[in-house]
């Protein structure tokens, strides 16, 4: 029998799957884009920059794969349907991105539309996987939150993910964890299997449990890369 935790985050683990991943690569037929991504918060959708010849193609609805985080190593496929932004400058999660990534050469966006995900053991509908982000406008507060002190949140980047991260920042919380930018990309912190913290006492007591006391990161050496 699977162990408890396992069973209490069967419901969970679309969408904890499809946010462990920031870059992935993105297939049209012959054509592949290497991409970094980021998940819109008001709709769970994917938003990314994308060469305008795909654009092009998910504008008349044509639908690609994704591979997450590439395709030679793909821990989940999304089959979507990139539809093009008409004014990305107002949108939130252009921000949003730029917040994680940094800049980009490309003009051409798109907020894309799931059909489905799949890992090596499950196979996932858009209701399991498109979920918007429950915390709403109380994630910036616990962003700040979580960022208070950065040699806990080195800390935690190591005894959690087994990455150590210099001048990490969290730029990103949702039900499911945490998202912290590091020199080399994005380190994802999940709170424990069958924990959804949908409201913002219970995000920040399980950021605080992730960080672990106060004083804890003063082993982290902040030049670790």
């Amino acid at each position: 029998m699977p162990p408890a935790d396992q069973i209490a985050d069967d419901r969970h683990a679309g969408v904890r799957a499809l946010r462990r991943h920031h870059e992935g690569t993105l297939q049209h037929h012959e054509r592949v884009q290497q991409v970094r991504l980021v998940i819109e918060a008001s709709s769970g959708r994917i938003v990314m920059p994308v060469e305008p010849a795909l654009a092009a193609a998910g504008a008349e609805g044509a639908e690609m794969l994704l591979w997450l985080p590439g395709e030679s190593d793909w821990d989940a496929q999304a089959s979507i349907v990139p539809r093009p932004i008409d004014r990305p400058e107002s949108v939130e999660a252009v921000d949003r991105w730029a917040a994680y990534h940094g800049t980009t050469t490309l003009t051409a966006w798109a907020r894309c539309e799931l059909d489905g995900l799949k890992t090596e053991v499950q196979v996932f509908g858009p209701e399991d996987v498109q979920i918007p982000n429950a915390l709403g406008r109380d994630e910036y507060p616990l962003i700040r939150h979580a960022n208070t002190e950065r040699e806990r949140l080195c800390a935690a980047c190591k005894k959690h993910a087994a990455v150590p991260v210099a001048d990490p920042l969290c730029v990103g919380v949702d039900p499911f964890g945490l998202d912290v930018r590091a020199r080399f990309g994005i380190v994802r912190l999940e709170f424990p299997p069958g924990i959804e913290a949908s409201t913002a006492d219970a995000a920040r007591r399980e950021i605080d449990r992730l960080l672990g006391p106060v004083g804890a990161g003063r082993a982290c050496d902040p030049r670790a890369t």
